[in-house]
C-alpha cells in the first residue's frame, strides 16, 4: 500500500510538472508573438519619420484659418491636422472641392507652403508613372502603393494665389511633385514610406 501510494504521488507530481511546463511554454509562445508584433509596430513607426494626427479647429494656427476662410470658397468637410517631421511641426487642412480631396500645408506660423490633390495612378502621365514604378521595383523586393498625391509647392509667397488656382485646375506643370505612400518589403523587413518624386517621376527624397 505504501509503495502504491508513493507511486501515485510520483505520478501526480509528474503530471503536475508536465502541465506546468506546458503552460509555461504556452505563455512563452504568446510573449514571443507579442514581442514580434510590438517590434514590427515600433520599426514601422521609426521608418516613417513624419507623423500626423487630427486636431480641433481651435488648435490650428489663426493666420492659417483666416487664409482658408478668406480665400478658399466652396469647400466641404474640412479637417485639421498637425504634422511632425523630425523636430519640426507643421499643419495641414484637408477638404473636398468639386468631388476631389485637397490639402493645404502651412508652416508653424500659418504661412501656406503647398497645395495637394489626392489622385490615382491613372492621373499621372504614363512616362512619369513608369519612372516611379521603376524606382520602386529597383529599390524594394515588393511594394504596394497606398496613396498618391499631386503637390503644388508654394515657391514664392507672391505666387500663392496662382499656385492655388493651378491646383484647383489640376494643371500638370514642371514644378509639381508626386507623393507616394507605400507599404514595401526590403531585405525581409516591412517598411512604410512616403516618397517624393518630381513631375517626371524621378526620385527626390523619402520621408
Amino acid at each position: 500500500m505504501k509503495w502504491h501510494a508513493l507511486d501515485t504521488m510520483r505520478f501526480n507530481s509528474s503530471t503536475f510538472i508536465n502541465k506546468l511546463d506546458y503552460k509555461m511554454k504556452n505563455k512563452a509562445r504568446i510573449l514571443a508573438v507579442l514581442f514580434l508584433v510590438l517590434t514590427h509596430c515600433f520599426t514601422a513607426a521609426q521608418q516613417t519619420n513624419e507623423k500626423a494626427h487630427r486636431i480641433k479647429k481651435n488648435k490650428f494656427p489663426e493666420p492659417a484659418l483666416d487664409y482658408i476662410t478668406t480665400n478658399l470658397k466652396d469647400i466641404k468637410h474640412t479637417r485639421f491636422y498637425k504634422e511632425i517631421n523630425s523636430s519640426k511641426a507643421s499643419y495641414r487642412a484637408r477638404f473636398k472641392k468639386d468631388r476631389l480631396w485637397y490639402g493645404i500645408g502651412f508652416n508653424q506660423t500659418g504661412i501656406p507652403k503647398y497645395i495637394e490633390i489626392e489622385i490615382k495612378s491613372i492621373d499621372i502621365p504614363e512616362d512619369a508613372f513608369e519612372a516611379i514604378t521603376s524606382y520602386l521595383e529597383t529599390n524594394f523586393t515588393s511594394y504596394n502603393i497606398r496613396k498618391l498625391k499631386q503637390i503644388y509647392p508654394v515657391i514664392h509667397e507672391n505666387e500663392l494665389k496662382k499656385t492655388v488656382k493651378d491646383a484647383f485646375q489640376n494643371l500638370l506643370l514642371p514644378s509639381i511633385n508626386y507623393e507616394a505612400t507605400i507599404r514595401a518589403k526590403k531585405e525581409k523587413k516591412v517598411q512604410f514610406r512616403k516618397i517624393i518624386f518630381n513631375s517626371e517621376g524621378r526620385y527626390k527624397y523619402m520621408l
